[in-house]
């Protein structure tokens, strides 16, 4: 900039002109000040971000057995055969809130039949499911028999037949805890394999302008045992009054290790935790979607009841039926 050798002064000196400085650079200040404030309180009040739900997933894992993970949902697996639809339509791969051109109402299960991508979609939704629901059913056989091995235990500590006098009371409760871990894990598994249908449903559903996924998950995913898991809960139940009997009938005078302790409940506390994230996310997913919730479930939708009906026999035989 071209700026004169000498500045002018205000009327009063020097002195005026510094004090009209100041007040400029004061009023600079406070202006810079409340935008922050303003920016802080908008911060304060808006919801903290949630995580995607394949990083919930992910996380869920990582909490579990090591050994379960090849079992969980290949969520990010079904996310790529979503997209590999809009490959095969020759749509854009990265246009996924563009609104389909066709109206919903037009689209039936011919359309679906006819469409190579929705054939893998759907095979590999099948294939997962059956997946998830035979390693959950050998896991509850599992956890069944464990709680009988558990129980016999607190029979012999109760009759005072037990196989050693020092230590048999703090074995048990360390059986009774790793079962009851494996309990709440094996429920975290089933609430995130259940979000997980819903959730990779409902993306197809937006992805491509059909609507499967509420026939879909009433009549074919909700049958598998795991969305139910009321044995697990009852097993958890049980295992909680084992662990209160083995606590009051124990006989040893050494404590476990504190570390051990302060170990176990940490993780168990975290499970907790997960389950909780899970059950919010399970009661979204269990409301039906907005279209169906309008129309209510006796009310005719968008389209002829055969195009209806043909469409959600698809969704339920295409590569087979789940379980």
């Amino acid at each position: 900039l071209n700026l004169p050798r000498r500045v002018p002064v205000p009327g009063g000196g020097v002195e005026a002109w510094v004090r009209a400085a100041f007040r400029c650079w004061c009023a600079l200040v406070n202006s810079a000040a409340r935008r922050v404030r303003s920016t802080w309180a908008r911060q304060a009040t808006r919801a903290p971000p949630t995580m995607k739900f394949g990083k919930t997933m992910v996380k869920a894992m990582h909490q579990s057995d090591p050994e379960w993970a090849p079992f969980f949902m290949n969520y990010k697996f079904l996310k790529k055969k979503i997209k590999e639809i809009k490959v095969l339509r020759g749509e854009s791969v990265d246009a996924e809130a563009a609104a389909i051109q066709r109206p919903q109402g037009q689209k039936s299960a011919n359309d679906i039949a006819a469409g190579a991508g929705e054939k893998m979609f759907f095979r590999a939704l099948h294939a997962e499911l059956r997946k998830t629901t035979d390693f959950y059913a050998s896991l509850e056989q599992e956890m069944k028999m464990r709680y009988a091995r558990v129980q016999e235990g607190v029979r012999q500590l109760r009759e005072m037949l037990t196989v050693t006098e020092e230590t048999f009371d703090q074995m048990l409760m360390a059986a009774c805890l790793k079962l009851y871990k494996d309990l709440l894990m094996l429920e975290n598994y089933a609430i995130m394999n259940f979000c997980g249908f819903s959730k990779i449903l409902k993306k197809h559903d937006k992805n491509t302008g059909f609507k499967t996924r509420d026939r879909f998950m009433v009549n074919i995913v909700s049958q598998q045992p795991f969305t139910r898991y009321q044995l697990v809960q009852e097993l958890i139940q049980q295992s909680e009054h084992l662990f209160t009997e083995v606590s009051q009938l124990g006989r040893s005078a050494q404590p476990t290790k504190l570390s051990l302790q302060t170990e176990e409940r940490l993780f168990i506390e975290a499970i907790l935790d997960m389950r909780s994230q899970g059950v919010t996310i399970r009661t979204e997913e269990e409301k039906p979607s907005i279209d169906a919730a309008a129309a209510g479930s006796d009310s005719p939708r968008r389209g002829t009841p055969g195009q209806r009906e043909a469409e959600a026999e698809y969704a339920g035989a295409a590569g087979g039926r789940g379980g």
